[in-house]
């Protein structure tokens, strides 16, 4: 049975390796591990973001390495990255940067580094509306670079089920679909306008989801970070929650079927068969 993580992020001063594991000897099987703005790569100018995927994508190469669970990677500049961006260098310069680190993300995906671009989109806390206002100027340039290549993107946002309407209205204006768009730390709700939400796997909300009869994904957010130990949620949570929902009838396997291999070949491409 495929059990799939779908977003997860470790890092060298972490578990890292460790932490999948974990999620193996559990029962997971496969997990997306998204960028994340590592403390020890300063972003100073466009290029520095190279560097910072490349530490993601050496943590992906481990895994694979060190164990039988198949990692894959998104990449992408941090949506909380950029208030702290334009508050160092202004917002032409900071603009610049930050389209320079989506830029170097669509080359990774052009070369089969990375499965999507991720996770991009809007900070999740507040921020002026000038900020706002060019985080969602860049974000329809990745809609569009991503519709040139029929990529998977993978959001990050402000709460609010409001989100879904925007993001949809945005990818709507440049004629593209939300086939292939995720939310990342989701909620269950029922209209998304297509785009996939991938819950967190707390089994109040999955719960809730099954009733609703959504199409949605499974992920823990877990951080790695030795100072939050099991934020957001511990690395073997996704494995748990699927033996748990099969053993109380919740689903049946046919549904774990749907949301840990059909849902995520349809958006990712086949990369999820043991």
């Amino acid at each position: 049975m495929i059990i799939l993580d779908n977003h997860m992020h470790i890092r060298p001063s972490g578990l890292g390796v460790e932490a999948i594991k974990r999620f193996e000897k559990h029962g997971g099987t496969h997990v997306i591990i998204s960028h994340m703005p590592y403390e020890d790569v300063a972003i100073n100018c466009g290029d520095d973001y190279r560097r910072q995927y490349k530490i993601t994508l050496k943590m992906v190469r481990l895994v694979n390495e060190k164990t039988s669970v198949r990692a894959y990677a998104t990449l992408g500049p941090y949506p909380g990255d950029l208030p702290k961006l334009v508050a160092r260098f202004g917002l032409s310069d900071a603009e610049e940067i930050f389209r320079r680190g989506y830029e170097i993300a669509f080359e990774a995906y052009d070369d089969g580094l990375c499965i999507a671009i991720g996770e991009v989109g809007r900070p999740h806390f507040p921020v002026s509306d000038e900020v706002m206002s060019l985080a969602n100027k860049l974000l329809q340039y990745c809609f569009e670079e991503a519709k040139s290549r029929d990529a998977p993107v993978v959001l990050h946002t402000e709460s609010g089920d409001h989100v879904y309407h925007d993001i949809a209205e945005m990818i709507k204006r440049i004629g593209a679909t939300t086939t292939k768009v995720v939310r990342h730390f989701a909620t269950p709700t029922k209209n998304t306008y297509g785009i996939t939400p991938s819950i967190l796997s707390k089994r109040s909300f999955l719960e809730e989801a099954v009733r609703m009869g959504i199409d949605f994904l499974m992920e823990t957010d877990y951080i790695d970070d030795p100072k939050r130990p099991g934020a957001v949620l511990g690395p073997a949570t996704v494995p748990k929650r699927v033996k748990y929902m099969l053993s109380r009838g919740i689903v049946d396997e046919d549904f774990i079927q749907r949301v840990h291999h059909d849902l995520p070949t349809k958006i990712y491409g086949n990369y999820f068969e043991l």
